[in-house]
């Protein structure tokens, strides 16, 4: 479906929906015969299946992870510490934690506080790709360093403040290469067309038929009982729709030099940045969360090679405020690449077991629902 507004009145902004239903065509999709067979042969494989059972550990994995995780360390540390208090000779210190316990807990908190930390400002970097819409600073005109590219005075969402860029990019690889206007143009069906329209066809019909004769022949017009004002918008309309055809079959035949609609979807997306917004999170609303659950995974997993590194280089000199910058910088840049290129790579697909496992860039494996959305 295609959906627009148009304007009716004098002016008074009065808006009408029009749902405009394409015709339903031979060929499957918006392309047809021999040209979409040449632009698009690839076929996603169908997904196979899991059991029940698999079906229920998959999508429930990363709770999982989670529970094992906090759960077993806090079993770990209890344990130790039933076992410290159970030493007599076991020393305490001025909250009456054995004096063998905090190394032990400082330890394990590490790969723990390297999940949340890495969960987290992955999950602050999504959030600030996308929000605020507006700018939010001082002043309130963005100041944006030519070698930086970003404000320095505030911050705007990176999608709503590069709408145009995002939105030109976009219109250009689907206006033209995967469908054409000329292709939305030919399914058309001119009857249910004119039908969504009538009404407000009807109306601007008879709004200039009244005009005209309010200027030329003002007498005739007030002298003209109201059934016949009615006949006259009927016939009127009767008329539209008879010249309809031919008008939109010139429509069809002229379009690029009437419509252009690569720049109208353009202005659109700048215009309502919002609009943008909600088209990326609506549409990658599985791939956004995935790159949040690799992270936190990998923060979790570099987290124990941290614990490695930090016990086998303990006894350097500044061991401690060496290895916590560092590891953040490579815990949190690591993590990021590896979402993202888990995201799109590998293009094609590479199944195995069956075609049960799928090793397939996350977002490729949904192309068909997100060409839906």
């Amino acid at each position: 479906r295609v959906e627009c507004s148009s304007m009716a009145g004098h002016g008074d902004g009065r808006t009408s929906n029009l749902a405009v239903q394409l015709a339903p065509q031979a060929e499957a999709g918006l392309c047809s015969g021999d040209a979409r067979e040449a632009r698009f042969s690839y076929e996603a494989p169908a997904p196979v299946a899991y059991p029940p059972v698999v079906e229920c550990i998959r999508r429930n994995l990363f709770r999982a992870f989670l529970f094992i995780v906090f759960a077993g360390t806090a079993v770990w540390v209890a344990i130790d510490w039933h076992v410290l208090l159970s030493d007599k000779t076991q020393k305490r210190n001025s909250i009456g934690l054995p004096v063998d316990l905090v190394p032990l807990i400082k330890l394990l908190s590490v790969p723990l506080v390297c999940l949340l930390f890495t969960w987290f400002h992955v999950w602050l970097a999504l959030q600030m790709m996308f929000f605020p819409i507006k700018f939010v600073g001082l002043p309130m005109r963005p100041i944006v360093p030519a070698c930086l590219g970003l404000p320095i005075n505030g911050w705007q969402g990176i999608v709503p403040r590069k709408a145009g860029i995002m939105a030109r990019r976009a219109c250009e690889q689907m206006i033209g290469n995967i469908v054409t206007v000329e292709e939305f143009m030919d399914r058309i069906d001119p009857q249910h067309f004119f039908e969504a329209l009538e009404d407000l066809m009807g109306g601007l019909c008879f709004q200039v038929l009244e005009r005209i004769m309010l200027k030329r022949l003002p007498s005739v017009w007030a002298a003209l009982p109201e059934s016949v004002q009615s006949e006259l918008k009927f016939k009127v309309l009767e008329d539209t729709k008879k010249s309809f055809g031919t008008a939109l079959l010139e429509l069809r035949t002229n379009i690029n030099s009437i419509l252009d609609l690569k720049e109208m979807a353009i202005e659109t997306f700048v215009n309502n940045p919002r609009m943008m917004v909600e088209m990326f999170r609506s549409v990658a609303v599985e791939e956004l969360a995935f790159i949040q659950r690799v992270a936190a995974v990998m923060g979790f997993l570099l987290g124990l090679v941290q614990v490695v590194l930090y016990l086998l280089l303990k006894d350097m000199p500044g061991t401690d405020y060496i290895m916590l910058p560092v590891s953040g910088l490579i815990i949190g840049y690591l993590t990021n690449w590896l979402a993202l290129k888990m995201t799109f790579r590998p293009v094609w697909p590479h199944r195995f077991c069956g075609g049960r496992v799928n090793f397939q860039g996350v977002f490729l494996k949904r192309q068909k629902e997100a060409s839906e959305k």
